[in-house]
């Protein structure tokens, strides 16, 4: 092959690239926070090396998580400053391709959101080297709000590629993880697993970064603790279905709580405003599916509970049960793609403090002509 012909192929591949590369260089604009101090935005088709800038020049980001995660995800972030963007660096696997909806959440304090989840900054940590070289330790005192079941999240990355030893030890448990190849400045937030937190009170949170007797390859520039399910991952029944208990669900707010009185577990604080029950469901098939609530109420009950499934809400008001466990259907919702979804509930409007309870959720596919099909025989006794 001549020398004009490579010439010709490499300027078609140039314009080619040219796209890509000039939406690395154009930043989106960014919205303010809310007040969990996090950002939605559409993340569009990422550039070359498969980056994406942000007009971004707030406190620095603590974690993304992006619209089918493990399909999409995030490698790092670049943090920026001056006149420079921050750079996100995505990934996907084919037929999860982009534009897709990101979340960010914010790293401006230590502090406990009200969706309750903590988030621990580096720069509030004591700090103090663990003992030999290439160890330090970093170590906050807080004051938990509840018991219960956190995934622990690192914020960070290793500026080589062997990856750095992380440590998190909080309310007896310990948790062990690896930060992964970033490069020099970029971070990442990754999970290491789940621990619980055994009551409300005083609480020590350490952080570890690095091992012994050799130098350090990482660093690490916060914690998160996020509510995490209190019972097993929601797989699909036989016919498809989910059986979703409150007792099993991620407790999100600073007032709710899960207890046991008589053997029975049971969600209370709901007065609290911002206060969810979240689940994952897992494997979930594309398709319409209804969602049907289990209340049992007496004459006070909430406004309304609503339901959030991959993104599309319904609601139904609750009657008074007479004390039974009731299921209510509050619509229907339409998932397009096989994947693991979130699930969220919440009250809305006037709630009483007293004299009913959440028993779960389900969903069950509508087959074709099924019409509103109860999710049991006996919806009014029936009990997860």
């Amino acid at each position: 092959m001549n020398s004009s012909r490579w010439l010709t192929r490499l300027t078609l591949l140039w314009v080619a690239a040219m796209p890509s590369l000039c939406r690395a260089l154009d930043p989106l604009p960014v919205p303010a926070p809310d007040e969990n101090d996090r950002i939605q935005i559409v993340l569009p088709r990422p550039g070359w090396g498969g980056k994406v800038d942000l007009s971004w020049e707030g406190a620095p980001l603590a974690a993304v998580h992006v619209e089918g995660e493990p399909k999409r995800y995030v490698r790092s972030w670049l943090p920026g400053g001056g006149t420079r963007p921050t750079r996100l660096r995505l990934a996907n696997v084919r037929g999860w391709e982009f534009p897709a909806t990101a979340t960010f959440e914010v790293l401006r304090a230590t502090k406990q959101y009200g969706d309750g989840r903590w988030v621990f900054r580096l720069e509030d940590a004591v700090a103090s080297p663990a003992g030999p070289t290439g160890v330090e330790l970093y170590t906050w005192r807080f004051d938990a709000t509840r018991g219960g079941n956190y995934t622990v999240e690192v914020i960070g990355g290793a500026w080589r590629e062997q990856t750095e030893a992380v440590e998190v030890e909080c309310s007896g448990k310990l948790r062990t993880g690896q930060l992964d190849f970033t490069g020099t400045r970029a971070v990442v937030n990754k999970s290491i697993g789940r621990l619980r937190i055994a009551g409300a009170g005083p609480q020590t949170l350490r952080l570890t970064v690095g091992e012994a007797n050799r130098p350090r390859l990482g660093r690490a520039v916060g914690v998160i603790l996020r509510p995490a399910p209190e019972g097993p991952r929601n797989r699909p029944g036989p016919a498809g279905n989910y059986e979703l208990a409150a007792a099993a669900a991620a407790v999100e707010g600073m007032h709710l709580r899960l207890e046991e009185r008589n053997g029975i577990r049971r969600v209370t604080g709901w007065p609290d405003g911002p206060g969810a029950l979240a689940w994952e469901i897992d494997d979930v098939r594309s398709g319409r599916y209804g969602v049907w609530v289990g209340v049992r109420c007496g004459p006070e009950t909430p406004e309304r509970i609503e339901v959030e499934v991959a993104g599309n809400g319904v609601s139904v008001p609750p009657v008074d049960t007479a004390g039974a466990v009731r299921w209510l259907e509050a619509g229907e919702v339409d998932i397009r793609r096989m994947a693991d979804h979130p699930v969220r509930l919440r009250t809305k409007g006037k709630i009483p403090e007293t004299g009913w309870d959440v028993e779960g959720v389900r969903l069950v596919p509508r087959e074709p002509g099924a019409g509103n099909q109860s999710p049991s025989p006996d919806s009014s006794s029936s009990r997860m």
